[in-house]
């Protein structure tokens, strides 16, 4: 999107107008949940704020998330607030693992690998006892992202399971062609002999292979292998080149918590730092606390204030005292 365009976005959007219409989701689950948001139904307005936030069940749409996330705001709904102070700071919000559940469990009931990958995925952190169950049959039908979740079950010892590198070393092997992070810590298992035969060799290659996709971690280690001449030749004028490269911005995410966003190691310019703080504000005059959070809306909003000017803050305090006249 051009900046003019996003401009005219952001006007519209902060001015309560509708936009003009999207393709109406073609998934089943989210089309279901699209009828009840248009009949009223405010956790389906929830349900798709996140989905479009997220790209969940469709393709990642910032202004409808902000739409639906309005649309529930407006009726009252203090997470809806938070969630568009989110969307106005970060560009994202942090994931919400009962909604990640409703929106794929229709899928774990035809035996969709996606689905089951992405329950279980979230299973694991609501106490689901049938989380193990599902990656485990997303992996066997080859969900590569269930076979790197299942590796890290067997690397940290979650889910009741006892830290296993041999189990975890065998599911790196087979999402590793598809997935960086497995190519990265597969190299690591390499270098460390961890459920594999320790091979510098083995571990500079996959380092390499991961760092040619992009991963800063393996970029960084790459770089001190060359540096230090093991498993490759010595090379530090190469060395330097690879964490030159580690040092760049790159893809960061999902967040679970808005400290982790507040951490993230490159910041990403506000969408709108004034309507950022206002709805924020809006959302800490309703005294709101996210789930699994240390701060309150009102804790963030400072943290926000923090990086503002004098005249956005003015901005600001206006936006949110018009806002509150139109919340029901």
């Amino acid at each position: 999107m051009n900046v003019l365009r996003r401009s005219l976005v952001l006007l519209v959007l902060a001015a309560g107008c509708p936009l003009a219409a999207v393709d109406r989701p073609s998934d089943p689950t989210l089309l279901r949940t699209l009828q009840a948001a248009e009949a009223g139904d405010l956790p389906a307005h929830l349900t798709l704020g996140y989905a479009y936030a997220h790209g969940e069940r469709v393709e990642q749409n910032l202004e409808e998330a902000i739409r639906w996330y309005r649309a529930a705001a407006l009726r009252g709904d203090a997470e809806a607030s938070f969630n568009l102070g989110m969307i106005y700071m970060f560009r994202t919000v942090t994931l919400d693992f009962l909604t990640l559940e409703a929106l794929y469990k229709d899928g774990v009931k035809v035996n969709e690998p996606l689905a089951q990958y992405k329950v279980g995925y979230a299973g694991q952190y609501l106490g689901r006892y049938d989380a193990l169950e599902l990656l485990k049959k997303a992996a066997d039908q080859g969900q590569h992202d269930a076979q790197l979740e299942l590796a890290m079950v067997y690397i940290e010892g979650k889910l009741g399971q006892r830290p296993d590198p041999v189990a975890a070393a065998e599911y790196l092997k087979k999402a590793a062609p598809h997935r960086a992070e497995a190519r990265f810590r597969l190299a690591r298992a390499h270098l460390n002999g961890e459920g594999v035969l320790k091979s510098p060799k083995l571990a500079a290659e996959g380092f390499r292979a991961a760092a040619e996709q992009g991963h800063r971690r393996a970029q960084q280690e790459y770089g001190f292998m060359l540096s230090n001449g093991t498993g490759v030749p010595a090379n530090e004028r190469e060395a330097e080149r690879w964490w030159r490269l580690a040092d760049e911005p790159g893809p960061e995410g999902p967040f679970r918590t808005v400290e982790e966003c507040f951490s993230r190691r490159h910041a990403v310019p506000p969408l709108d730092i004034v309507q950022a703080h206002a709805w924020f504000n809006v959302a800490s005059s309703k005294n709101y606390k996210p789930l699994r959070m240390g701060m309150t809306a009102g804790m963030v909003m400072g943290a926000v204030e923090e990086r503002m000017t004098d005249e956005e803050k003015q901005k600001a305090e206006e936006a949110a005292a018009t806002l509150a006249e139109q919340v029901q």
